[in-house]
């Protein structure tokens, strides 16, 4: 890493509050924190994550248009953490976003994030986006390790 690049993550925890953005300089020597931001969730979109817990009828479809609409809030957070510090899109080197857990399955050997990495990207303004894996998989550009 030449100099100091920053970076924004983005993370919506099991709480399902709402998502945090947090804006880093990071650097070979040193990483510090510039600044934070948060986007509460509204009751309707909560109680439709926890209801994407258990499986149901239509829940496919359901996923999709929650991911969307939780890309467009994460988008969100990305511009009110920018406002706040005053730094451009152009500023930035990436956005790092997992998306929002809905199921933590690891007895079963899976975990299921909602998000849209390509809509997030897709802004202009942040288009230096990394996309989450299964972007990555739908273009074939994506081969997960396999277990020895």
């Amino acid at each position: 890493m030449a100099g100091t690049e920053r970076f924004i993550g983005l993370m919506s925890g099991t709480s399902l509050d709402g998502v945090d953005a947090v804006l880093m300089n990071i650097s070979a020597s040193a990483n510090r924190s510039i600044g934070e931001a948060f986007m509460p969730y509204d009751e309707h979109l909560r109680a439709h994550l926890i209801a994407m817990h258990q499986p149901y009828a239509g829940e496919m479809h359901d996923a999709a248009v929650l991911g969307n609409q939780l890309a467009r809030i994460y988008a969100h957070a990305v511009d009110e953490l920018l406002r706040k510090t005053k730094f451009a899109a152009q500023d930035i080197t990436a956005i790092g976003c997992h998306g929002q857990t809905i199921r933590h399955r690891p007895d079963a050997g899976y975990t299921i994030q909602l998000g849209n990495g390509a809509l997030l990207a897709a802004k202009p303004q942040h288009a230096k986006t990394k996309a989450p894996r299964e972007c990555f998989t739908s273009l074939g550009r994506f081969t997960p390790r396999r277990a020895s």
